[in-house]
């Protein structure tokens, strides 16, 4: 999967994202800029140093969705201090698998 929701570090509020610049990627192919008010999940857990993670949609969130007070899924400082630095945020990415937990069989305990 390549990343995960984690409780006090990722965010879940509803927000109105703009999807532009997508990656050249097989998933985006036909794909046109766009924008959709939905529950984003954000500031994600990611594999070390993102290896075989390409993001696909990102956006800066605006920082209203971060009102809430800080809660297991609604802020922390950490998403805060990413967000005030105008980090874009990953919301949708594909994760290729290493070559050996192909051969493994881990592919198979994955989409399982």
């Amino acid at each position: 999967m390549g990343s995960f929701c984690d409780l006090d570090w990722s965010v879940n509020p509803h927000w109105n994202p703009h999807f532009i610049n997508l990656p050249v990627h097989p998933i985006t192919n036909g794909v046109r800029e766009f924008s959709v008010d939905d529950e984003w999940y954000y500031h994600m857990r990611f594999v070390d140093r993102m290896k075989g993670v390409t993001p696909i949609l990102s956006d800066l969130p605006p920082p209203e969705t971060l009102r809430p007070p800080d809660g297991e899924r609604s802020g922390n400082e950490a998403v805060r201090k990413v967000v005030a630095n105008g980090e874009r945020q990953h919301v949708a990415w594909a994760y290729e698998l290493p070559i050996a937990d192909v051969v493994s069989g881990s592919l198979a305990h994955t989409i399982m």
